[in-house]
């Protein structure tokens, strides 16, 4: 892998990484638009997954747009990125024209190929970091990050299975939300009060998280499904927050280094 400067990290190929951050936090939100999509359990309007399409078309053309600037191990993942984006892009025109069983098993598919870019595009982000951070503390955040996006994930198949998740996947979500919440409580000591106060709030999150899903294995039916919806916009939550506090940790470092 290249070797660059200890300047990197804070001049231009801090834009690149912090542009790769914006477009990771977009293919979040397409993976949950898929997801919010799904579980409308068919009746999806029109509206919904055109808007599906047309998110997934943009974050690929903002993968295009930076690719050019990444080092080559990172381009290799946004390659693969712009692939699940394109047929996150071609599932969904499917679903448009489909119900039932042939609507489901599309916007399956689409939810799939949502969540791979996602976590292609997090692994080109980790292979620029590999390059550009030399930080323990901020390597740490990364990982929480990625262990909530995997919450993410696993709470969305649980809800893409139409309400017959098994008992195996809840308690595997339910033990996934502790951990991550564990990790974060580890590692909050090492980080600034901007930081502090975002993990806080992620760790809220999570704990919500946990319970929501706790509560979903002792149902089924409506409630069942409410409790997945809730436990799945917790994780999101959480999420953005450990996504935040990785900014402002990096906002903080950078003016540091520029007195």
């Amino acid at each position: 892998m290249e070797k660059h400067s200890d300047s990197s990290s804070t001049g231009g190929d801090g834009k690149v990484k912090d542009a790769l951050e914006h477009i990771h936090i977009a293919a979040q939100e397409l993976h949950a638009a898929a997801s919010e999509a799904a579980a409308k359990r068919g009746g999806a309007i029109k509206a919904d997954l055109e808007a599906v399409s047309q998110k997934a078309k943009a974050v690929a053309a903002s993968v295009k747009v930076s690719i050019g600037k990444q080092s080559e191990a990172t381009k290799k993942y946004l390659q693969e990125a712009i692939t699940h984006l394109d047929a996150t892009e071609k599932h969904v025109a499917e679903a448009l024209k489909t119900t039932g069983q042939a609507f489901e098993t599309s916007m399956k598919h689409a939810l799939a190929e949502a969540r791979a870019s996602v976590q292609k595009i997090g692994e080109a982000i980790a292979a620029g970091k590999h390059v550009m951070e030399k930080h323990s503390g901020q390597d740490a955040l990364e990982q929480i990050r990625v262990a909530a996006q995997e919450l993410h994930a696993a709470i969305s198949d649980a809800a893409a299975k139409q309400g017959g998740a098994i008992k195996a996947d809840l308690e595997a979500v339910s033990q996934k939300s502790k951990a991550v919440a564990e990790s974060i409580k580890v590692s909050i000591g090492q980080q600034s009060e901007a930081a502090k106060k975002l993990l806080a709030e992620a760790v809220t999150h999570l704990e919500s998280a946990q319970k929501h899903a706790a509560e979903a294995l002792k149902s089924s039916g409506q409630v069942f499904e409410t409790a997945v919806r809730e436990a799945l916009a917790a994780a999101r939550a959480a999420v953005q927050k450990v996504s935040e506090a990785v900014a402002a940790k990096r906002s903080a470092e950078s003016a540091k280094a520029s007195k």
